[in-house]
């Protein structure tokens, strides 16, 4: 069965917010790599009300700023995985505070070139209807009670993969009465797998002193994309003179970690 149409406007709102509610999912991406030919999802329904859930392969491609949308075909150097992704179950439902696991499974082709190939499970929510009878001409109308769903990175890594990640290109713009100090950057990848971390946002005084003013979690470039424009609001800075450090970090990071990634902005007053 295919994705229905209605879905494709909603991708854009899905992907930024990968789950409702109701809707827990574990791990937020998986990746398999070298010899890993399975792997598991762990969906959780918190809610009080039994769901149940449709679940499809589909292809989206991501713009500089991070939107995106769905492709039927790929376009050059893209690598998707649909053709050798399968899953089970199909659909599933869920008792209200319950949790099940989707088994996820890989079959590579003999001849696969060596690259990293990307799909997204869409978990769909199927909707509730509840007939409302009117007593106008229009006679019985049919009212959407829910609909909600969440999509999921399924990344397959085939051969050697590297990656190097660079943040530059600053702009900041000071904060004005209602609205905060933001800095646009650009946060540039190479190679031939994806980047997903965690930036962070710290202010340094010129006496060394540090200062955490902002995070973002869970930051993808996805290959081939070759940058990610980025638009950060600091309600939390002062001004002053000292530098704005921004650092992009694996997801499973630890404080004696390196960053990927680091640049500072430095303000002269």
């Amino acid at each position: 069965m295919g994705v229905p149409k209605y879905f494709i406007g909603f991708l854009v709102l899905l992907f930024a917010f990968s789950v409702q509610a109701d809707l827990l999912l574990s791990p937020s991406r998986l990746v398999l790599e070298g010899d890993q030919r399975s792997g598991e999802l762990d969906i959780a329904n918190t809610g009080p009300e039994t769901v149940i859930y449709r679940f499809h392969l589909v292809n989206l491609r991501m713009s500089e700023t991070g939107q995106v949308e769905m492709v039927k075909e790929p376009a050059a150097g893209e690598l998707f995985a649909d053709n050798f992704i399968y899953f089970s179950p199909r659909q599933m439902t869920l008792l209200p505070y319950s949790a099940k696991v989707i088994r996820i499974g890989v079959r590579k082709p003999k001849d696969l070139a060596v690259g990293e190939y990307r799909s997204h499970l869409l978990i769909e929510r199927i909707p509730e209807y509840t007939d409302i009878v009117s007593s106008s001409k229009k006679g019985i109308q049919i009212q959407v009670k829910a609909l909600v769903s969440a999509t999921l990175p399924l990344i397959v890594r085939h051969g050697e993969m590297v990656a190097q990640v660079k943040i530059n290109d600053f702009l900041f713009k000071p904060a004005v009465v209602g609205t905060p100090a933001a800095l646009r950057f650009a946060l540039r990848r190479n190679g031939n797998s994806s980047v997903y971390g965690d930036l962070t946002f710290d202010f340094v005084s010129p006496a060394g002193e540090t200062r955490h003013i902002g995070r973002r979690e869970g930051i993808a470039i996805y290959f081939p994309n070759t940058h990610r424009l980025m638009h950060m609001d600091l309600p939390d800075l002062k001004p002053g003179k000292g530098k704005l450090v921004v650092s992009y970090w694996l997801p499973e990071s630890t404080q004696d970690s390196k960053p990927l990634a680091q640049a500072e902005y430095i303000f002269s007053e």
